[in-house]
C-alpha cells in the first residue's frame, strides 16, 4: 500500500475492504494534521478532537469522493473548516500556542537564557493568538506547514491574491506588534 498515491487509496477505502487503505492514509497524515490543528487551535487535545473527526468525516463520505483535486487539499480543507467551526464555537478563546517559538542560540543555555527565551516566545504566540482568524489560519498554513499560496486558496476556497494578502496583512500586524521585542524592549 506504501507506493499507492493518496487518491488512489482512497479508490480503495471506497471498495469492500477499505481498512487497510484507511490506515495508510491515517499513518500518512495524522501527526501532520495534529501538528498544523494544534498550531491553529492552540490546544493538542483539540487538534487531536479535530483530527479524528476529520478522518471520521473522510471515512463516512468516502463514497462521495472525487479525486479531483489532490487528497491533501480535500483532507486539510476538512480538517480547516472543522477547526474553523470550533474555534467560533468557542466565542473566540484565546489560548496559547503550543510551539515552541524559541530562539535561543546555545546548545545549553543558562536560566537567564531560558526566561528571556520564554518571555519571548510567550510574546510571540500572543502576537498570533491576537490576529483573526482568517489571517492567523493563512500564517500558520504557510509558516507551519510550508503550503503554497495556490494549496491555501484551495484549501480556503479563496483566490490565491487573498491569501497572499492575508500573508502580507498578517505579517506586518505581527511586525508591528513585536518591534518592541525586536527593539530588545520587553
Amino acid at each position: 500500500m506504501r507506493g499507492l498515491s493518496d487518491e488512489e487509496l482512497m479508490e480503495l477505502i471506497k471498495g469492500d475492504d477499505p481498512k487497510l487503505a484507511f490506515e495508510e492514509l491515517m499513518d500518512r497524515y495524522a501527526s501532520r494534521l495534529v501538528n498544523f490543528l494544534n498550531r491553529y487551535t492552540g490546544s493538542r487535545e483539540t487538534a487531536e478532537n479535530l483530527t479524528q473527526e476529520t478522518f471520521l468525516r473522510i471515512y463516512k463520505t468516502r463514497q462521495h469522493y472525487e479525486p479531483d483535486a489532490k487528497f491533501k487539499t480535500y483532507l486539510y480543507r476538512i480538517a480547516t473548516n472543522l477547526a474553523i467551526d470550533e474555534f467560533r464555537k468557542k466565542s473566540r478563546r484565546r489560548e496559547e500556542l503550543r510551539e515552541d517559538f524559541s530562539d535561543s542560540k546555545s546548545e545549553n543555555p543558562g536560566p537567564h537564557e531560558k526566561a528571556v527565551s520564554a518571555q519571548r516566545a510567550e510574546k510571540v504566540r500572543e502576537c498570533v493568538m491576537k490576529l483573526d482568524e482568517k489571517h492567523r489560519i493563512v500564517l500558520v498554513m504557510k509558516w507551519f506547514e510550508g503550503l503554497r499560496y495556490e494549496q491555501i486558496a484551495k484549501i480556503l476556497g479563496v483566490s490565491v491574491g487573498t491569501v497572499k494578502s492575508r500573508v502580507h496583512y498578517a505579517l506586518k500586524k505581527l511586525e508591528v506588534d513585536l518591534k518592541p521585542l525586536l527593539n530588545g524592549d520587553k
